[in-house]
């Protein structure tokens, strides 16, 4: 009885943050155009635009599990983000990490991986004045980087729980949410395909390594590097 409840909460938890995430891709996608008024025109504050640009990752990518962890009343250490097995962590994520970087050069789609080029904010903080630019750059890396790699972290978990599998590399979360983050950055036109099939590689193999550790410190910490958004 207890396993059934317990699979219908992660059920309960999973369909709410779906919800939550499409009625906001729904909201974008519905004030798209007013919202790249906004954030391009540069007689707005850069600050401002900053965290327009970065709330709304956030809202999308970090929002949906807060909102759950509050209602749960669970902790980010739950969820890996604690000093057991970090450095393990870190390392083989690194290395995930150039797995991915030589097949971007190697196919040419290298200038999409550059941290913050492709985004019109963040590109313009580069030449702001320092104060300015690591203000926005840390709005980016939390509400961005952060909340991207501790979403799918949180997600894969509660699926892994949902329908735990025999078989570390046929582990629901990592298979389900790589095939998922393709999808997303090819629709939003961030990447496109030909920048977004990589990512496929890279978010499983973090999430493999997070399945493997416990340790959430090193997807993190390469989604703060590497995150686009918009």
């Amino acid at each position: 009885m207890g396993d059934t409840k317990a699979r219908a909460r992660l059920s309960v938890d999973l369909i709410i943050l779906m919800i939550i995430s499409f009625v906001v891709f729904g909201l974008y996608y519905a004030f798209k155009k007013d919202i790249f008024n906004y954030i391009t025109d540069t007689n707005n504050d850069v600050i401002l635009r900053a965290l327009v640009t970065a709330g709304l990752h956030f809202c999308q990518a970090g929002l949906p599990a807060c909102i759950i962890m509050a209602f749960r009343k669970e902790k980010f250490s739950d969820y890996g983000l604690n000093s057991n097995k970090i450095m393990f962590s870190i390392a083989h994520s690194t290395l995930i990490l150039l797995i991915y970087s030589v097949i971007i050069v190697i196919r040419g789609t290298w200038r999409l991986f550059y941290p913050f080029r492709i985004v019109t904010v963040p590109y313009e903080l580069l030449s702001s004045p320092i104060y300015i630019m690591v203000i926005g750059m840390l709005i980016f890396t939390i509400l961005s980087g952060f909340f991207e790699g501790f979403t799918y972290v949180y997600i894969s978990k509660k699926l892994n729980a949902r329908w735990p599998a025999k078989n570390i590399f046929l582990s629901p979360g990592p298979i389900i949410l790589s095939v998922v983050g393709f999808i997303m950055h090819s629709v939003t036109g961030v990447n496109g395909f030909e920048g977004s099939w990589p990512l496929l590689i890279l978010i499983y193999g973090l999430l493999l390594i997070y399945e493997k550790t416990g340790n959430a410190w090193g997807c993190v910490s390469i989604f703060c590097l590497i995150w686009n958004v918009l």
